[in-house]
């Protein structure tokens, strides 16, 4: 019986190396057309997949590594998300804002270290925020102490549009959970109502790893939850 997956893989093959020789004959360069396939490669898994806008990277296990998370980004930027957060509660990640900084002015992207109420540049092809366990419950607790000084009923959407604005908190569509266990760490909770939960060992640094989360996502339904 044939292999029709094998005998499509092999016909994928024979067009790209006839395509590659073609391009040779009429003088194209074989790098131009490499960049071109995958181009239209992954448009085309943009089009069967949901891209998550914000992605946020949450470590459980002490395992920051800046290779990856250099690669994950370029992953990111090709795949078409808009926002990264990455945060462990060690600020291992806040530690390395600086060897972060040439990639991201070659690659347009603002870094965010820390909470803090920079305004968001919308012309940057990537916002990539760096937390710590700051982030969490005490940012949460100062957000409150704000708010309290208010005479007015304080509201679910008062905390949500100070801790975007004032920490630059906001909701991710999804979460990776990186460690061997499954735990958020101290991941600020109330950014999480409408986020998708992916649990891994590791980082999904690698294109097969992140097109796997990428169809992972794309098979859950957003919960959005209501708030009193």
């Amino acid at each position: 019986m044939l292999d029709i997956a094998w005998l499509c893989n092999m016909a994928i093959q024979a067009v790209y190396w006839l395509v590659l020789l073609a391009c040779n004959f009429l003088g194209y360069s074989p790098v131009w057309v490499k960049r071109d396939l995958k181009k239209r490669e992954i448009e085309e898994i943009n089009r069967s997949y949901r891209v998550p806008h914000h992605l946020s990277l949450c470590y459980s296990d002490r395992k920051v590594n800046f290779e990856e998370l250099i690669a994950l980004i370029e992953l990111c930027l090709a795949y078409g998300v808009r926002r990264v957060t990455v945060y462990d509660p060690w600020g291992d990640s806040i530690a390395l804002e600086r060897r972060f900084r040439p990639m991201c002015q070659a690659k347009n992207v603002q870094i965010l270290a820390g909470c803090c109420s920079t305004p968001i540049q919308h012309t940057s092809r990537l916002v990539l925020q760096l937390l710590s366990a700051e982030a969490g419950r005490p940012t949460l607790v100062d957000a409150c102490k704000s708010l309290s000084t208010k005479s007015t009923k304080i509201t679910s959407e008062d905390v949500t549009n100070l801790l975007s604005d004032k920490f630059n908190l906001q909701d991710p569509d999804c979460l990776i959970m990186i460690g061997q266990t499954p735990s958020l760490a101290g991941y600020p909770p109330w950014c999480l109502r409408i986020t998708e939960f992916i649990q891994l060992r590791n980082l999904p640094f690698t294109r097969q790893t992140f097109e796997e989360c990428l169809e992972s996502f794309s098979k859950r339904d957003i919960r959005m939850s209501r708030c009193c």
